[in-house]
């Protein structure tokens, strides 16, 4: 018995062996497995960047007076602060970037594209449609804000491959229906974060920065990299290259107190939401998030105003602020560091209501 059982589980071992390293299907399946377990790789970004290069704009990397003598002063010691002014790319906002590259990754299927957004993704995919001639649908919640609306509106004007349909009382519901519309009517949904292509589009801030620092500071090595985080998308295409090219660099995140879902996932290690790729993506090469107060973020819009005559969004002043944030500001003593300033539409009411504070 012992040798028939010994006889049989060599021969299992034997045939099982060559069908899984000899025969190329089973190979294929094995290396598609494990592709899929870890869906982005560094080389995503790169290809990317030299997709989307001729449609969008390689954004200054500027050395700050102001924020360089602010911090110094803060941390007692010599501290030098880059701006990468992505508040000045195509509709004011990185967001063109992760658009160009998914939808001209998609163009050739002749398909309609279709997404959910009232905001900076919405006007990145208006700009990348026109631009390739592709059909789409933007859909926006019924309670959209007007100004935001007559922005897109502004831009399809005389465009007939690109409608804005209302739905539903909030963002969600309006999502909800262009993910249906999507899989129903086989269109493509663009995801304001949660696609390969898109972060890979948002990761190419992450490229520029190491090729600007060379052309501005070639003496400088970049210590910390301070990124705004909403879904992830933005952080983790940034994260990703940077850690792969520069692992001393390091990577933080920057939420509003009020807003800092990705914060609270990770130090439950509980997903964003259900098969996102930004999560583990921030997992793994994000070394800290910090949350900072509403009004260290509208100190930071003004700042930027008399500071560089720029008018940053919300998002983007959360990042301006968080060096100054009292778990990291000891840490940036002496040290070279980015603030990926990352949009620059921010509402005429907002900006008046703070100048007026």
């Amino acid at each position: 018995f012992l040798f028939f059982s010994f006889l049989f589980f060599s021969s299992f071992l034997l045939i099982f062996s060559s069908i899984c390293f000899c025969t190329p299907i089973m190979r294929h399946i094995i290396t598609s497995f494990r592709k899929k377990k870890y869906v982005m790789e560094p080389q995503d970004v790169i290809d990317a960047h030299e997709r989307i290069k001729p449609f969008t704009l390689r954004t200054p990397l500027l050395y700050s007076d102001f924020y360089s003598s602010a911090l110094s002063n803060a941390t007692g010691e010599p501290t030098k602060v880059f701006l990468k002014l992505e508040s000045e790319q195509l509709t004011g906002s990185f967001k063109a970037r992760g658009a160009f590259n998914k939808v001209l990754i998609q163009k050739d299927l002749g398909k309609s594209f279709t997404t959910a957004s009232s905001g900076n993704h919405a006007a990145g995919v208006v700009t990348a449609l026109q631009k390739v001639s592709a059909k789409g649908d933007i859909y926006l919640p019924e309670t959209a804000a007007l100004g935001k609306v007559q922005t897109l509106e502004r831009m399809i004007a005389g465009n007939e491959n690109i409608r804005l349909l209302r739905f539903g009382k909030d963002c969600c519901q309006a999502e909800v229906e262009a993910r249906r519309q999507a899989e129903e009517c086989d269109k493509i949904y663009l995801s304001p974060y949660n696609d390969k292509d898109i972060v890979a589009g948002q990761g190419t801030i992450g490229l520029e920065i190491l090729e600007q620092i060379k052309e501005v500071a070639p003496e400088e090595k970049i210590d910390y990299v301070f990124v705004s985080v909403g879904g992830g998308g933005l952080i983790g295409g940034i994260s990703l290259y940077l850690k792969a090219h520069s692992p001393h660099t390091k990577i933080i995140g920057c939420q509003p107190i009020n807003d800092n879902t990705m914060q609270q996932c990770l130090a439950a290690a509980g997903n964003v939401e259900e098969g996102a790729i930004t999560f583990p993506l921030c997992q793994k090469h994000v070394d800290q998030i910090i949350s900072v107060e509403e009004e260290d973020i509208a100190r930071e819009i003004i700042n930027m105003l008399e500071g560089h005559h720029k008018i940053v969004e919300g998002a983007a002043a959360c990042a301006l602020a968080t060096p100054f944030h009292e778990s990291i500001v000891k840490q940036l003593a002496g040290k070279t560091i980015v603030v990926v300033v990352c949009g620059a539409n921010l509402g005429i009411d907002t900006l008046a209501r703070l100048l007026k504070q």
